[in-house]
């Protein structure tokens, strides 16, 4: 059967937290199963249509060929579009969950994901997420026009942050967080600069 599914049971007791996925997660046509079940989903997803204009990113005409198929997911994923999507299907799923009387005690993001959990707890509302996701979203593609890249050192994990000597001392340096216990990341062209040194 299509269409999301309900499943229904007792859990131990305990604290339920939330965690919200950052960019990476995006998909053509996430949350439209959401979408057509929940009103709850779509309410949020409509305004989100009327500020951000995803519809067409998020649920495209179908595509009848790789090369069509490749545009789609290459035009949701750019940086700009991918992170307003992601805001957006994510509130989407939890005002569904807190619709059906889930509520989360916790709330955590990996990346961007951290936006969504500081709106499920209260920081700000939903409108001010939305619009945040989108500015987030532009201004790190006009910031790492040049693409990304993952550095991941031999040495310990104390040695993330820390530059060599050689390393160059241009104002253009930017390491990013760590993506793992033993990686960050940073803009290519940072990253070349340091590899050259």
């Amino acid at each position: 059967r299509s269409g999301p599914q309900l499943f229904t049971g007792k859990g131990a007791p305990g604290k339920v937290a939330f965690l919200f996925p950052g960019q990476g997660s995006q998909q053509v046509g996430m949350g439209a199963a959401l979408a057509m079940h929940f009103d709850a989903a779509r309410a949020v997803l409509d305004r989100a249509e009327d500020t951000q204009h995803l519809a067409r990113l998020l649920y495209p005409p179908p595509a009848f060929t790789d090369e069509e198929r490749t545009a789609q997911r290459a035009a949701l994923t750019r940086t700009e579009n991918a992170q307003p999507a992601l805001g957006a299907v994510s509130m989407a799923t939890l005002r569904v969950l807190e619709e059906l009387g889930l509520a989360c005690e916790m709330a955590a993001g990996h990346s961007f994901g951290e936006l969504t959990a500081l709106c499920a707890a209260g920081s700000f509302d939903e409108a001010t997420m939305l619009a945040l996701a989108r500015r987030r979203g532009e201004l790190m593609a006009s910031a790492s026009s040049d693409g990304t890249i993952t550095i991941s050192p031999s040495s310990p994990p104390s040695g993330v942050g820390t530059l060599p000597p050689s390393a160059p001392t241009t104002t253009g340096w930017r390491v990013g967080p760590r993506m793992a216990p033993r990686s960050t990341s940073s803009s290519t062209a940072c990253s070349d600069r340091l590899v050259k040194a």
